[in-house]
């Protein structure tokens, strides 16, 4: 399968507050044969972190300190995306990343300069495994992964091994090996 466009695959973790601060920012494009090109991410001080978040992510106050503020880094994720002269962005549940990340540009002021809708990697790969015979309740990445019979590479909850293993489930089901 061939696409029609670059893909982002990304993921958000936040503080955990109620207004969602973005704490780390993880991407990686995948050309349209889904192979994955580039990859971009950062550390982001949305302190402070609540005790809920820190036991999932594992970002503390501490590891933020020093880090840019998403006013001083979505430049350079924005010029990252533009590399991309047509691209869709995905995540695991984008109906969470994704308004989490357009907030922090309306709280800047700013308009949300990714294009289109995004997709949504939980319902591709739900549909696949409706179409497999394994219908999910509930579908998590680890979930997906123990499905498709792959481990998971890297550290949980971080924002890039996320994104990157959440591509790696989109190549696989689409008959690509992942590297």
């Amino acid at each position: 399968m061939r696409l029609p466009f670059e893909t982002i695959v990304l993921d958000v973790e936040t503080n955990g507050s109620q207004e969602h601060r973005i704490v780390d920012l993880g991407a990686v494009r995948l050309d349209r044969d889904l192979r994955e090109t580039d990859s971009w991410s950062s550390l982001i001080d949305g302190r402070p972190m609540v005790l809920e978040a820190i036991q999932v992510n594992n970002i503390t106050d501490e590891m933020l300190k020093g880090k840019p503020a998403f006013a001083e880094v979505h430049g350079q994720f924005d010029d990252w995306c533009a590399k991309s002269d047509l691209y869709v962005l995905m995540a695991f549940g984008a109906y969470f990343d994704i308004p989490i990340l357009r907030a922090e540009y309306s709280r800047l002021g700013r308009k949300f300069p990714h294009p289109g809708h995004a997709l949504d990697v939980k319902s591709i790969l739900w549909w696949e495994f409706l179409k497999r015979g394994l219908p999910c309740k509930r579908l998590t990445v680890d979930h997906a992964l123990e499905l498709l019979g792959m481990p998971f590479e890297g550290t949980r909850h971080r924002a890039l091994d996320d994104a990157r293993n959440e591509a790696r489930m989109l190549q696989k089901i689409h008959g690509r090996t992942p590297p």
